[in-house]
Protein backbone atom coordinates (compact mmCIF):
# COMPACT_ATOMS: atom_id res chain seq x y z
CA UNK A 1 0.00 0.00 0.00
CA UNK A 2 1.38 3.38 -1.19
CA UNK A 3 2.71 5.91 1.46
CA UNK A 4 0.90 9.17 2.40
CA UNK A 5 4.37 10.99 0.72
CA UNK A 6 3.61 8.97 -2.60
CA UNK A 7 0.13 9.49 -2.71
CA UNK A 8 0.94 13.89 -1.98
CA UNK A 9 3.04 13.13 -5.16
CA UNK A 10 0.99 11.49 -7.13
CA UNK A 11 -2.66 13.49 -6.77
CA UNK A 12 -0.92 17.16 -8.07
CA UNK A 13 0.78 15.21 -11.11
CA UNK A 14 -2.50 13.85 -12.00
CA UNK A 15 -4.24 17.23 -11.60
CA UNK A 16 -1.18 18.71 -13.62
CA UNK A 17 -2.32 16.01 -16.64
CA UNK A 18 -5.97 16.57 -16.35
CA UNK A 19 -5.29 20.31 -17.15
CA UNK A 20 -3.03 19.87 -19.58
CA UNK A 21 -5.60 17.62 -21.53
CA UNK A 22 -8.41 19.92 -21.18
CA UNK A 23 -6.26 22.68 -22.39
CA UNK A 24 -4.89 20.38 -25.36
CA UNK A 25 -8.79 19.73 -25.81
CA UNK A 26 -9.90 23.28 -25.74
CA UNK A 27 -7.30 24.41 -28.72
CA UNK A 28 -8.65 21.31 -30.77
CA UNK A 29 -11.81 22.88 -30.71
CA UNK A 30 -10.43 26.40 -31.27
CA UNK A 31 -8.77 25.20 -33.82
CA UNK A 32 -11.76 23.09 -35.61
CA UNK A 33 -14.00 26.15 -35.17
CA UNK A 34 -11.20 28.11 -36.73
CA UNK A 35 -10.81 25.83 -39.51
CA UNK A 36 -14.73 25.34 -40.33
CA UNK A 37 -15.28 29.09 -40.43
CA UNK A 38 -12.37 29.31 -42.51
CA UNK A 39 -14.14 26.53 -44.58
CA UNK A 40 -17.98 28.66 -44.35
CA UNK A 41 -16.04 32.05 -45.97
CA UNK A 42 -14.19 30.21 -48.96
CA UNK A 43 -17.51 28.20 -49.80
CA UNK A 44 -18.92 32.31 -49.99
CA UNK A 45 -16.59 33.17 -52.78
CA UNK A 46 -17.92 32.85 -55.94
CA UNK A 47 -15.72 32.16 -58.48
CA UNK A 48 -16.78 33.92 -61.97
CA UNK A 49 -15.20 32.18 -64.93
CA UNK A 50 -15.60 33.03 -68.55
CA UNK A 51 -18.52 30.72 -69.85
CA UNK A 52 -19.45 30.57 -74.19
CA UNK A 53 -23.02 31.23 -74.81
CA UNK A 54 -24.82 27.34 -75.85
CA UNK A 55 -24.93 27.33 -79.64
CA UNK A 56 -28.07 27.85 -80.99
CA UNK A 57 -29.93 24.35 -82.12
CA UNK A 58 -29.70 24.11 -85.91
CA UNK A 59 -32.97 24.31 -87.85
CA UNK A 60 -34.69 22.05 -90.20
CA UNK A 61 -34.48 23.08 -94.20
CA UNK A 62 -37.74 25.01 -94.38
CA UNK A 63 -38.78 22.92 -97.58
CA UNK A 64 -42.38 22.84 -96.83
CA UNK A 65 -42.21 26.06 -96.26
CA UNK A 66 -40.12 27.29 -99.63
CA UNK A 67 -42.74 25.29 -101.53
CA UNK A 68 -45.15 27.11 -100.28
CA UNK A 69 -43.60 30.33 -101.03
CA UNK A 70 -43.16 29.55 -104.36
CA UNK A 71 -47.16 29.06 -104.93
CA UNK A 72 -48.36 32.22 -103.85
CA UNK A 73 -45.39 33.85 -105.95
CA UNK A 74 -46.44 31.98 -109.29
CA UNK A 75 -50.10 30.99 -108.67
CA UNK A 76 -52.20 32.68 -111.18
CA UNK A 77 -55.95 32.27 -111.80
CA UNK A 78 -57.11 30.30 -114.34
CA UNK A 79 -57.88 31.48 -117.90
CA UNK A 80 -61.34 32.78 -118.77
CA UNK A 81 -62.93 30.03 -120.63
CA UNK A 82 -66.56 30.38 -120.52
CA UNK A 83 -66.76 34.56 -120.47
CA UNK A 84 -69.69 36.23 -119.18
CA UNK A 85 -69.89 39.78 -119.81
CA UNK A 86 -72.21 41.81 -117.73
CA UNK A 87 -74.41 44.99 -119.61
CA UNK A 88 -73.01 48.54 -117.99
CA UNK A 89 -75.34 49.11 -114.98
CA UNK A 90 -76.11 52.51 -116.00
CA UNK A 91 -77.12 54.08 -112.24
CA UNK A 92 -76.07 50.59 -110.91
CA UNK A 93 -76.93 47.13 -109.74
CA UNK A 94 -79.34 46.73 -106.63
CA UNK A 95 -77.99 43.24 -105.06
CA UNK A 96 -80.86 41.87 -105.81
CA UNK A 97 -80.08 41.98 -109.33
CA UNK A 98 -76.63 41.00 -108.47
CA UNK A 99 -78.29 37.84 -107.02
CA UNK A 100 -80.48 37.50 -110.53
CA UNK A 101 -77.55 36.96 -112.37
CA UNK A 102 -76.00 34.69 -110.54
CA UNK A 103 -79.33 32.33 -110.38
CA UNK A 104 -79.45 32.95 -114.17
CA UNK A 105 -75.55 32.01 -115.30
CA UNK A 106 -74.74 29.79 -112.69
CA UNK A 107 -78.27 28.11 -111.33
CA UNK A 108 -77.43 28.84 -107.78
CA UNK A 109 -80.00 30.26 -105.28
CA UNK A 110 -78.92 33.54 -103.35
CA UNK A 111 -80.82 33.97 -100.18
CA UNK A 112 -80.92 36.87 -98.07
CA UNK A 113 -82.30 38.42 -95.18
CA UNK A 114 -85.16 41.17 -96.20
CA UNK A 115 -84.16 43.43 -93.46
CA UNK A 116 -80.54 44.06 -94.95
CA UNK A 117 -80.53 47.69 -95.29
CA UNK A 118 -77.18 46.74 -97.29
CA UNK A 119 -79.06 44.72 -99.87
CA UNK A 120 -81.99 47.07 -99.68
CA UNK A 121 -79.69 50.79 -100.15
CA UNK A 122 -76.16 49.71 -101.58
CA UNK A 123 -76.04 50.01 -105.47
CA UNK A 124 -73.07 48.19 -107.09
CA UNK A 125 -71.49 50.94 -110.01
CA UNK A 126 -68.49 50.17 -112.43
CA UNK A 127 -66.99 51.68 -115.38
CA UNK A 128 -67.64 49.62 -118.81
CA UNK A 129 -68.98 46.05 -119.03
CA UNK A 130 -66.86 43.50 -116.63
CA UNK A 131 -65.94 40.51 -118.63
CA UNK A 132 -65.96 37.73 -115.75
CA UNK A 133 -65.87 33.60 -116.48
CA UNK A 134 -68.94 31.90 -115.50
CA UNK A 135 -67.25 29.86 -112.90
CA UNK A 136 -66.21 32.93 -111.30
CA UNK A 137 -69.08 34.88 -110.78
CA UNK A 138 -69.75 33.67 -107.13
CA UNK A 139 -66.67 34.70 -106.18
CA UNK A 140 -66.71 37.93 -108.27
CA UNK A 141 -69.71 38.95 -106.74
CA UNK A 142 -68.23 38.00 -102.96
CA UNK A 143 -65.00 40.10 -103.17
CA UNK A 144 -67.16 43.00 -104.30
CA UNK A 145 -69.67 42.22 -101.74
CA UNK A 146 -67.04 42.47 -99.73
CA UNK A 147 -66.23 46.30 -99.85
CA UNK A 148 -70.27 46.92 -98.54
CA UNK A 149 -69.95 44.91 -95.61
CA UNK A 150 -71.64 41.76 -97.23
CA UNK A 151 -70.60 38.35 -97.50
CA UNK A 152 -72.32 35.61 -99.70
CA UNK A 153 -71.23 32.40 -98.42
CA UNK A 154 -72.05 29.06 -99.19
CA UNK A 155 -75.24 27.30 -97.79
CA UNK A 156 -75.96 23.45 -97.84
CA UNK A 157 -73.45 20.51 -99.38
CA UNK A 158 -71.63 20.59 -102.25
CA UNK A 159 -74.03 18.73 -104.33
CA UNK A 160 -76.70 20.79 -103.57
CA UNK A 161 -75.28 24.22 -102.92
CA UNK A 162 -76.44 27.49 -102.34
CA UNK A 163 -75.61 30.53 -101.44
CA UNK A 164 -76.59 33.14 -98.39
CA UNK A 165 -75.81 36.69 -98.35
CA UNK A 166 -75.36 38.47 -94.70
CA UNK A 167 -74.35 41.96 -93.50
CA UNK A 168 -70.86 41.90 -91.51
CA UNK A 169 -72.62 42.86 -88.41
CA UNK A 170 -74.63 39.08 -88.50
CA UNK A 171 -73.95 37.18 -85.30
CA UNK A 172 -74.28 34.44 -87.49
CA UNK A 173 -71.39 35.77 -89.57
CA UNK A 174 -68.79 34.43 -87.30
CA UNK A 175 -70.52 30.80 -86.76
CA UNK A 176 -69.73 29.15 -89.61
CA UNK A 177 -66.23 29.67 -91.63
CA UNK A 178 -65.49 27.86 -94.85
CA UNK A 179 -62.08 25.87 -93.54
CA UNK A 180 -59.36 25.85 -96.21
CA UNK A 181 -55.90 23.97 -96.20
CA UNK A 182 -52.97 25.70 -94.88
CA UNK A 183 -51.22 24.13 -98.13
CA UNK A 184 -54.21 25.86 -100.16
CA UNK A 185 -54.19 29.69 -99.22
CA UNK A 186 -52.42 30.67 -102.09
CA UNK A 187 -55.44 30.27 -104.30
CA UNK A 188 -57.39 32.76 -101.83
CA UNK A 189 -54.61 35.64 -101.85
CA UNK A 190 -56.66 39.01 -102.48
CA UNK A 191 -60.19 37.20 -101.63
CA UNK A 192 -60.85 39.70 -99.46
CA UNK A 193 -64.97 38.41 -99.61
CA UNK A 194 -64.78 34.49 -98.12
CA UNK A 195 -64.61 33.68 -94.37
CA UNK A 196 -62.34 31.62 -93.45
CA UNK A 197 -61.07 28.88 -90.96
CA UNK A 198 -57.34 27.57 -91.36
CA UNK A 199 -54.79 25.83 -89.06
CA UNK A 200 -51.54 27.38 -89.40
CA UNK A 201 -48.35 25.91 -88.45
CA UNK A 202 -45.55 27.21 -86.98
CA UNK A 203 -42.10 27.59 -87.92
CA UNK A 204 -39.82 25.37 -85.93
CA UNK A 205 -38.34 27.28 -82.63
CA UNK A 206 -41.33 29.77 -82.94
CA UNK A 207 -43.58 30.91 -79.41
CA UNK A 208 -46.98 30.30 -80.28
CA UNK A 209 -48.12 33.23 -77.71
CA UNK A 210 -45.68 36.13 -79.56
CA UNK A 211 -46.60 34.88 -82.81
CA UNK A 212 -50.17 35.07 -81.55
CA UNK A 213 -49.44 38.30 -80.58
CA UNK A 214 -47.69 39.73 -83.84
CA UNK A 215 -50.23 38.39 -86.42
CA UNK A 216 -52.89 39.43 -84.02
CA UNK A 217 -52.36 43.43 -85.62
CA UNK A 218 -53.70 41.96 -89.10
CA UNK A 219 -56.79 40.66 -87.46
CA UNK A 220 -60.58 42.00 -88.68
CA UNK A 221 -61.81 44.05 -85.51
CA UNK A 222 -65.00 44.96 -87.15
CA UNK A 223 -68.11 42.22 -85.36
CA UNK A 224 -65.73 39.97 -84.10
CA UNK A 225 -64.70 38.65 -87.61
CA UNK A 226 -60.98 37.88 -87.19
CA UNK A 227 -59.50 35.71 -84.00
CA UNK A 228 -56.77 33.95 -83.74
CA UNK A 229 -56.26 31.06 -80.88
CA UNK A 230 -53.49 28.81 -79.48
CA UNK A 231 -53.67 24.75 -80.45
CA UNK A 232 -51.49 21.86 -80.16
CA UNK A 233 -49.83 23.11 -77.03
CA UNK A 234 -48.87 26.54 -78.89
CA UNK A 235 -47.29 24.90 -82.35
CA UNK A 236 -50.32 25.56 -84.30
CA UNK A 237 -52.47 28.79 -84.71
CA UNK A 238 -56.26 27.96 -85.27
CA UNK A 239 -57.28 31.34 -87.49
CA UNK A 240 -60.78 32.66 -88.56
CA UNK A 241 -60.61 35.53 -90.56
CA UNK A 242 -60.87 36.63 -94.45
CA UNK A 243 -59.22 34.58 -96.73
CA UNK A 244 -56.52 37.27 -97.86
CA UNK A 245 -55.86 37.97 -94.07
CA UNK A 246 -55.20 34.21 -93.10
CA UNK A 247 -53.04 33.94 -96.52
CA UNK A 248 -51.14 36.85 -95.75
CA UNK A 249 -50.22 36.03 -92.33
CA UNK A 250 -49.25 32.58 -93.65
CA UNK A 251 -47.17 34.13 -96.14
CA UNK A 252 -45.37 36.12 -93.62
CA UNK A 253 -44.82 32.81 -91.17
CA UNK A 254 -43.13 31.04 -93.94
CA UNK A 255 -40.91 34.07 -94.91
CA UNK A 256 -39.69 34.76 -91.06
CA UNK A 257 -38.91 30.96 -90.80
CA UNK A 258 -37.06 30.73 -94.46
CA UNK A 259 -35.58 33.92 -93.42
CA UNK A 260 -33.83 32.30 -90.10
CA UNK A 261 -32.68 29.21 -91.75
CA UNK A 262 -30.70 30.98 -94.43
CA UNK A 263 -28.86 33.22 -91.45
CA UNK A 264 -27.61 30.58 -90.01
CA UNK A 265 -26.26 29.45 -93.47
CA UNK A 266 -24.25 32.16 -93.74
Amino acid sequence: MPTKSVISLVAPLALLLVAAGCAHSRTEIVEEREFLGAMTVVTDVVIEEDVAPAAPPRLRRPQREMDRRDRFETWKPPAVSDPIVLPEPGEGYTWKQIFGLIQEHTGHIVFWDTDSAIIHAKRIRFSGAPRIDRRDLIAWAQDVGAQHDLSIRPLGPVSRQQWVAMDHASTRMTSNPQFISEDDLHEYQGREGVHIACALSLPEGVDGARARQALSQFSTKYAGIGGISEIDSGHVLLVADFASIVARMRRLLDEMAIARWQAQQE
